[in-house]
């Protein structure tokens, strides 16, 4: 268990140290990056106007800045307490050298008091000297011993007159002790001298080094006190520059979010404005979709109008057709019964004169003359009859034929007038589209055009329009299939403006040329890929607005695009107008 919380600790440590050298190696290098250079990047940090690299730069400048003032903070600190080691130092050297000098000035009155008590001594050791010479002189002249008494007072010195006295064995303990008393008193006068002069050159020495101390302590508090003020302008400059460049970074900051606050207003305002003209854009497409199915529902009314209009006349014409047929039927009756009348008469006629002819050949058998009266009678009535029955026969048959053929030629006019109505508007047509035709001919050179007085560029739009959604299919002109030139086609022909089926580019020479500026609502659009005649590879038909319907390509359906901008205007290469 130990083992693996020790693994852990093991790891952790593994993985933290990394971190930490890596942020200590940073530390390192935008130290080593920034110092010496703090002026330069000082100047470059005042700048009002700074990159997002160069932000970034102030922002580690700023940062070094801060942990510079750290390290001059704890230097002041630690200069304070050398500045205040060392001015305890010169304080108790101070004293030192006070105490020295008091212990030399009292060592000096020691000496003094010593040397003036070593006169008094050596006064003294005289009179005992000279008394001890006298009574050693009166003591050796009794044994008139001048041999010893010239040893004695032969001496070069008093020490050397004790030191041959000490030789001197008939001395009295007296002088002996004098003698003693003598030595040590100069001794000790000696001893004290010699003490109280090294202790004074010692006290001299100890004040001469202290006051070379005291003035490398006074030396040194004076660096020590300028690098205090050194670090401590240092220190002020710094955290002065500290909070100068994060207010000009902040202010640079708050710039930046009032531009962004300002852009925002401004997209905000875009996005309104671009809103609201969408909004009137989709009102206008509306409008547009409402008087195209106004314009739909009039053209369908008037297309239904027209149907009932050409339904009545082709029922006026099988009417007229069916009376003349009719006409025709009974005057055809009318000459057969004619004819059947006419032949009943001959057969009774024919009969009547067989009859007659029997009767007078019965008569002659009977009796001539009444026979002959009475056959003659006979067949003057059968005669008569018959004559009379032509007569009628050929009457009926004239009033029946005629009466039929007027019926017919009444109901043939009837008919026909309907018809010339028709084959007037007709011809009158085909004369117009003729003439036009012609006129086209014979400006074949500079352009084809195809013109229709009845017809509006509207009428056009919304015919083209009324196929959307319509599949596309390569060379199809409708009516449930098309490709772009076959729809222009058609929404034309739709209108009676007849040009014959042509591909793109033949329509880029038909009509008259209109500018982009003064499109109309049923112009052609043509589109070239470089700008020329060959180039040519796309048609529509513009519906206003900034818009057309077209048959795009294989896949699509019949559909409306924007022309004003983006891939269509800068394909834009001419405009027709063919009604």
């Amino acid at each position: 268990m130990r083992q693996g919380r020790f693994l852990k600790y093991i790891l952790s440590l593994a993985l933290i140290t990394p971190f930490a050298y890596q942020a200590q190696s940073q530390n390192v290098n935008a130290a080593s990056a920034f110092a010496g250079k703090e002026d330069t990047y000082y100047k470059l940090c005042s700048s009002k106007k700074l990159s997002k690299s160069k932000q970034q730069t102030c922002q580690e400048f700023n940062t070094y800045l801060k942990g510079r003032s750290k390290d001059l903070k704890s230097q002041i600190a630690s200069t304070k307490k050398s500045v205040q080691s060392t001015k305890s130092s010169i304080t108790t050297m101070q004293k030192k050298i006070t105490s020295l000098n008091s212990q030399i000035n009292t060592t000096k009155k020691r000496i003094a008091y010593v040397k003036v008590s070593i006169a008094n001594t050596e006064k003294a050791l005289n009179k005992k000297e000279s008394t001890l010479k006298n009574r050693i002189y009166a003591a050796q002249a009794t044994t008139n011993s001048n041999s010893y008494v010239s040893y004695l007072f032969g001496a070069d010195s008093f020490s050397d007159f004790f030191s041959r006295v000490s030789t001197v064995g008939d001395i009295t303990s007296y002088e002996n002790d004098l003698m003693d008393q003598i030595n040590k008193t100069k001794a000790n006068l000696k001893t004290q001298k010699q003490t109280l002069t090294a202790t004074q050159a010692n006290l001299t020495s100890a004040r001469r080094q202290s006051k070379v101390i005291l003035s490398q302590y006074n030396e040194k508090l004076k660096e020590q006190e300028a690098t205090l003020r050194k670090s401590t302008g240092d220190l002020g400059n710094n955290e002065e520059s500290i909070q100068q460049i994060a207010k000009n970074l902040a202010d640079m900051k708050e710039a930046e979010r009032k531009a962004a606050v300002a852009a925002a207003k401004i997209a905000a305002q875009k996005k309104a404005l671009a809103e609201a003209k969408a909004k009137a854009e989709a009102e206008a497409r509306e409008k547009a979709r409402i008087a195209a199915q106004r314009q739909a529902a009039a053209e369908a009314a008037a297309k239904k109008a027209q149907e009932e209009a050409e339904e009545k006349r082709r029922a006026a014409e099988e009417a007229s057709a069916a009376k003349k047929a009719a006409a025709e039927a009974a005057a055809k009756k009318a000459q057969a019964e004619a004819a059947a009348k006419k032949k009943a008469a001959q057969q009774a006629a024919s009969a009547a004169q067989n009859a007659s002819a029997s009767s007078n050949a019965s008569s002659n058998t009977q009796g001539n003359d009444d026979d002959n009266s009475s056959s003659s009678n006979s067949a003057s009535t059968s005669n008569s009859s018959a004559s009379s029955a032509n007569s009628s026969a050929s009457d009926d048959n004239d009033s029946s034929s005629t009466n039929a053929a007027a019926s017919s030629n009444s109901s043939s006019n009837s008919s026909n007038s309907s018809s010339d109505d028709t084959s007037s508007k007709s011809q009158s047509s085909t004369s117009s589209s003729s003439s036009t035709s012609d006129d086209s001919a014979s400006d074949d050179s500079t352009s084809a055009k195809v013109t229709n007085a009845s017809v509006s560029g509207d009428d056009i739009a919304l015919k083209a329009l009324s196929k959307r959604g319509a599949p596309y299919v390569w060379g199809a002109s409708g009516p449930s299939t098309f490709d772009c030139s076959g729809l222009v086609w058609w929404a034309h022909a739709q209108c009676g403006i007849n040009f014959g089926r042509t591909d793109t580019r033949g329509l880029s020479s038909m009509g008259s040329a209109v500018s982009y500026g003064n499109l109309q609502p049923g112009d052609v659009l043509i589109f070239s890929s470089n700008g020329s005649y060959s180039g040519i590879h796309h048609t529509g038909i513009y519906i206003g607005n900034g818009m057309m319907v077209h048959a795009p390509h294989s896949g699509a359906t019949v559909s409306v695009v924007t022309v004003s901008s983006g891939y269509y205007r800068n394909q834009f290469y001419t405009a027709r107008r063919l009604y």
